[in-house]
């Protein structure tokens, strides 16, 4: 899920030492936060892209999803109360939301977007901020051997046939892309996104389809133009993307399998049966929030 909030309450003091996260790749480059509640062994993780947006994850999140749960929500299809069956799973939810009061009380500053954020925490976001944009959405992961198998079950791809060729996005796109996307990010968060893209361009070197990578490798501005639609040509992209995804992880981290993932709105029925037919499978729900 995304937002954008503005939170109500700006404590001068920062609790925790920022850390450099940076990785090997040269991809990552940008400030972490941790905190931990030795008591109920609960870790905060924050990524803070700059001073305006970030993620933020607890180590609580899927012991909290899997178990049996009700969303009470408001008028506006908010969530405004999550209720658990389990007194000892609610008394945990209450410490880890605890944990996320606190990160909103010293957020660098007055309005910050929220990427990816887990939906447990929608009811705290309604309590200490005010929403601006609030955009539920859904987790959707690929493992790479399911996704090389879809892929070695399609028919050959020959971009040239529609007189494409392969590409990678590069600085002269940026505004192009900003422009087809609906959440206008800024440049600079673009051009990082593009480190890692997949991009099909006409004979004339326009881009026609194409995706990028946001930082934690979901999916980035993924779009087709309207008069190329219906050619398969966003699987294509997804595959290609993929694949360089994949290539880069492998310089990152021994561990198996490897996963694609991306985030979905709940109203967009066109993207969900787009990600099914690519064979990904639904995860968790989220929500993207300023």
């Amino acid at each position: 899920m995304g937002a954008l909030i503005r939170p109500r309450i700006f404590p001068s003091v920062v609790a925790q030492n920022p850390d450099r996260v940076h990785s090997v790749a040269g991809f990552v480059e940008e400030k972490g936060y941790l905190a931990r509640d030795e008591t109920n062994g609960i870790t905060l993780w924050v990524h803070f892209w700059g001073n305006t947006a970030c993620n933020v994850h607890l180590t609580s999140e899927q012991l909290l999803q899997e178990c049996p749960h009700e969303w009470v929500k408001d008028d506006q299809g908010r969530i405004k109360e999550v209720m658990f069956s389990d007194p000892k799973i609610q008394a945990l939810y209450h410490s880890s939301e605890k944990m996320f009061v606190a990160l909103i009380q010293f957020l660098p500053n007055n309005e910050m977007f929220f990427k990816g954020l887990n939906q447990l925490w929608v009811p705290s976001l309604m309590k200490h901020g005010e929403f601006m944009y609030y955009g539920p959405c859904t987790k959707w992961v690929i493992s790479e051997d399911d996704l090389n198998a879809r892929r070695s079950q399609s028919q050959t791809f020959d971009p040239s046939l529609l007189g494409l060729h392969w590409d990678t996005l590069n600085d002269s796109d940026v505004q192009t892309v900003i422009h087809h996307n609906k959440l206008k990010f800024e440049p600079d968060a673009v051009r990082n996104a593009i480190k890692i893209s997949a991009c099909l361009r006409d004979d004339s070197g326009r881009p026609i389809s194409w995706g990028a990578s946001h930082w934690d490798m979901s999916i980035a501005c993924l779009h087709t133009l309207e008069e190329y639609r219906g050619k398969n040509l966003g699987r294509q992209v997804i595959w290609a993307l993929a694949q360089r995804q994949f290539d880069a992880m492998r310089s990152l981290t021994s561990a198996r399998p490897l996963y694609m993932h991306g985030d979905v709105e709940e109203y967009n029925e066109a993207s969900r049966q787009f990600m099914t037919k690519c064979g990904f499978t639904k995860l968790v729900d989220n929500i993207w929030t300023r």
